[in-house]
């Protein structure tokens, strides 16, 4: 049930199926009955699915997560799994998925903005790509002129404590970079331990 952000939403391992999606559903509009569209409310999950006489069943479901907000990004590394959800703080959530009929959730941590894309770099750490935002103000506002292409490592070593080891903001909050989309113009070279990612940046005050 729901939609997935994109391939690496999907994984298989030890013959069962991940999926971690996003759930849209349309409920009434209580705050204003004359909208009979109602509302759109989202929530998250991670299901696993295995074969059974030639189908995929569900055979486990992690609780509803993160309502309110949907999956910019996702990860699996064996009987681990990374979701990113946003709305004004990006939670990088990790779960334990070693016991298939019992998926859950282990960890949390909140960065200012969102991944749009997580990047296995060994074991234990993942290379994020996406955008650095502000906390809201007080007024729930955000600075959007504080938007930057970030960089971020996390360190997912204890499964219950992530942590961000270490963060990049790139350019302006004109920048954009391919690779925040596009996982093949991400490009790692573990054994140089070097990162190329195609950018490019606009500065309305700047002089030929």
């Amino acid at each position: 049930e729901g939609h997935i952000v994109d391939q690496f939403s999907l994984d298989e391992h030890n013959d069962f199926l991940r999926v971690a999606t996003t759930i849209n559903t349309r409920v009434p509009d209580l705050q204003n009955p004359q909208n009979t569209w109602g509302q759109i409310q989202s929530t998250n999950r991670i299901t696993v699915l295995g074969e059974n006489r030639g189908a995929l069943v569900a055979v486990g479901r992690t609780p509803e997560l993160a309502k309110g907000e949907r999956i910019y990004s996702a990860r699996f590394l064996g009987d681990r799994g990374f979701v990113v959800t946003f709305r004004n703080i990006d939670p990088l959530f990790s779960f334990d998925l070693s016991n298939p009929q019992a998926p859950r959730q282990v960890g949390e941590l909140k960065v200012p903005g969102f991944s749009t894309y997580l990047h296995p770099v060994g074991p234990n750490h993942l290379l994020a790509m996406g955008a650095y935002l502000p906390e809201p103000n007080a007024n729930g506002q955000v600075d959007g002129s504080q938007r930057r292409v970030k960089l971020g490592l996390f360190d997912v070593s204890d499964l219950r404590s992530p942590k961000e080891t270490a963060g990049l903001t790139i350019g302006t909050a004109y920048g954009y970079s391919e690779a925040s989309y596009e996982h093949k113009a991400f490009n790692y070279f573990p054994e140089r331990k070097l990162l190329a990612v195609p950018f490019s940046d606009f500065r309305p005050d700047a002089v030929n």
